[in-house]
C-alpha cells in the first residue's frame, strides 16, 4: 500500500499498488488558506485588452476570481465535435477526445493488434477506428476482472438453473433470524428462490433459527475452510440474512406489478441460464461476493505476462457482453492518440 494526501483537500488514501484501487483513510480535511495572489503580475505574454464593464459588479470573495483568466480562457478555441457512431451501449466504448473522431467499439476492440506490455499493469495496442490507426491502453487488471466477472456468473446462472449450486457441510450451521425472516422462509416461493441460489437449511421448530446446511458454492472461498468447516460465520450469516431479504422485497414488487399490469401484458419468463437476466434477480450481497472473487482471481498490477497472454487477455475482452467497464466501474482501456498518415513528398 503507498500512502498519497490530496494536495487540495488534504485527505489521506492508501493506493493498493496491485491492484490501483485507492481506499480513503480519515475524514477530509480543510485545505489552508494561503495568501491571495495577484496574477497580473504572472502575465506570460498574454496582452488582454480590458471589456468596459456594462454594469458594476459585486465584489466576490473568490480568490480565484480574475478576469483577466477568464479572459484568456475564453479566448482558448474549443476542440470539434466527435462525430456520431452509430451502435447500442453494449458496442460502443471509450470516445477518444480532441482530434480523434469516432470511437471503439467491440468489433474494433476484436481487431486490436497487441503492441506489448508497459510497466507491468498497461497492454498498449492499436486498431482501425473510421480509418484512422488508433493507440490504446488496456488496463490488464482491468480486463480480466470482466472477463473473470462474466464467466463467474454465467456459471453460477447454469448451476443455479440446474439446481446444483449448493455446496454441502459437514455439520449443520446455525443462525438466528428475525420473526419477519423466519416467517418468509416459511413461504414456499422464498424458500424456493433461496434453495435454487444454493441454500440448504432447515427452520428450527418454535426457534427464530435457521439449521443451514448448504452454502451457495460461491461463498465457500470466503466463509469455509479447505475442509469445509465455517471460518467467517459472520459473513455467511450476513449474507443469508440480506438473501432473505432480497428475495422477499423482489417478491413483493413483483406481486404488486402483475397486479398493476393484470389484463393488459402478459408475463414473460427471462431466461433461467441468462447471466445478465439472472444477475438483474440476483441478491446484492451474493453479487458483491462474485465481483470480490472476480478482482482477487484477475492479474494484478506488477504482474509481468508475455504477449502471447496480452493478445489472449486483450481477445477475451473483445468477447465480453460488457467490455468497456471492470466488476466495480472502472474503465478497461483509454483511447490515447491517433496516427495520422502523411502524404509522402517524392520530390
Amino acid at each position: 500500500m503507498l500512502e498519497w494526501r490530496h494536495s487540495v483537500s488534504g485527505r489521506l488514501f492508501h493506493i493498493d499498488l496491485r491492484t490501483g484501487h485507492s481506499i480513503a483513510i480519515g475524514p477530509q480535511r480543510q485545505a489552508h488558506r494561503t495568501t491571495i495572489v495577484n496574477r497580473s503580475s504572472l502575465n506570460k505574454g498574454f496582452t488582454i485588452t480590458p471589456r468596459p464593464a456594462a454594469h458594476a459588479t459585486a465584489i466576490s470573495d473568490d480568490e480565484f476570481e480574475d478576469a483577466e483568466l477568464d479572459a484568456i480562457i475564453a479566448s482558448i478555441p474549443l476542440p470539434p465535435p466527435a462525430s456520431e457512431v452509430s451502435g447500442n451501449g453494449l458496442d460502443v466504448g471509450l470516445g477518444v477526445q480532441g482530434e480523434v473522431l469516432g470511437a471503439i467499439t467491440r468489433s474494433t476492440l476484436a481487431q486490436a493488434r497487441v503492441l506489448d506490455q508497459v510497466d507491468g499493469k498497461f497492454i498498449v495496442c492499436t486498431t482501425i477506428v473510421e480509418g484512422q490507426q488508433v493507440v490504446f491502453c488496456v488496463d490488464q487488471h482491468a480486463a480480466d476482472e470482466r472477463y473473470q466477472l462474466e464467466r463467474f456468473l454465467e456459471e453460477y446462472a447454469t448451476r443455479c438453473a440446474d439446481r446444483t449450486a449448493a455446496f454441502l457441510l459437514e455439520a449443520a450451521v446455525t443462525v438466528d433470524v428475525s420473526t419477519n425472516q423466519y416467517e418468509a422462509l416459511r413461504a414456499d416461493s422464498v424458500a424456493r428462490a433461496m434453495r435454487r441460489l444454493g441454500w440448504e437449511m432447515q427452520l428450527v421448530p418454535r426457534m427464530a433459527q435457521v439449521d443451514i446446511s448448504g452454502v451457495p458454492y460461491v461463498l465457500k472461498d470466503r466463509t469455509l475452510t479447505l475442509t469445509g468447516r465455517p471460518k467467517n460465520q459472520a459473513l455467511l450469516s450476513d449474507v443469508f440474512v440480506s438473501c432473505i431479504e432480497d428475495i422477499t422485497r423482489r417478491q413483493a414488487d413483483t406481486q404488486q406489478h402483475r397486479m398493476r399490469r393484470q389484463g393488459k401484458h402478459k408475463t414473460v419468463r427471462a431466461d433461467d441460464r441468462d447471466w445478465m437476466s439472472f444477475a438483474r434477480q440476483m441478491p446484492g450481497s451474493l453479487l458483491e461476493v462474485v465481483k470480490s472473487r472476480a478482482c482477487r482471481s484477475a492479474i494484478m498490477f506488477n504482474d509481468a505476462v508475455r504477449r502471447d497472454v496480452c493478445e489472449r487477455l486483450v481477445a477475451r475482452l473483445a468477447r465480453c457482453r460488457f467490455p468497456f467497464q471492470c466488476a466495480h466501474g472502472r474503465p478497461t482501456l483509454v483511447p490515447l492518440c491517433q496516427i495520422l498518415a502523411q502524404p509522402c513528398d517524392d520530390s
